[in-house]
């Protein structure tokens, strides 16, 4: 799904640290469960982000020893090329509520990446990848709107609506 969100907020998520209490950890996180939204900013000024895109990964799983609030997130990609200033981070990332946020410029090209994604618990393990397929349509396709000008399309359909009404309606008010 492609959202244009016409406010700017990017949270980058945090490098996971390790936990050397977790040292007899040896039991790999399971696989994870994962998702992706693609959403481009709009604006040129200051109080917006410009030409920026993000990727959210909802991510989710489970391990034995560290609690799912405390697993990390590795990103690498698996097929297709990325889009421009995306870089994958090689740190495990932690999600800022169930999100890992990717930042890219968005200069409306479409692409179609796949990203392995695997949990990594506090003792390093590595749990099994999972692929997630992120689509974007870029510029020319179809967008859902977040927070548009949606709420004045009404109020000038039914200005044009009374202009257009008879001439003889408008001569008897």
């Amino acid at each position: 799904m492609t959202s244009l969100v016409m406010l700017c907020s990017i949270l980058a998520a945090e490098p996971q640290e390790l936990d050397p209490a977790q040292a007899n950890d040896h039991v790999a996180p399971g696989a994870v469960t994962a998702s992706a939204d693609v959403f481009r900013f709009e604006g040129d000024d200051s109080a917006t982000c410009g030409d920026i895109g993000e990727i959210n990964l909802a991510v989710s799983a489970t391990d034995d020893a560290t609690p799912a609030a405390q697993l990390g997130y590795v990103t690498t990609l698996a097929s297709g090329t990325l889009p421009r200033g995306l870089t994958l981070s090689s740190d495990a990332l932690v999600p800022d509520d169930g999100t890992v946020t990717l930042t890219f410029s968005d200069d409306g090209t479409a692409f179609t990446i796949g990203l392995s994604v695997r949990a990594r618990d506090l003792n390093g393990n590595l749990g099994p990848p999972t692929l997630v397929e992120v689509s974007d349509p870029g510029e020319s396709g179809c967008r859902t709107t977040r927070g548009g000008g949606g709420a004045l399309l009404f109020p000038l359909l039914a200005a044009f609506a009374w202009l257009m009404r008879p001439a003889r309606a408008r001569a008897t008010r």
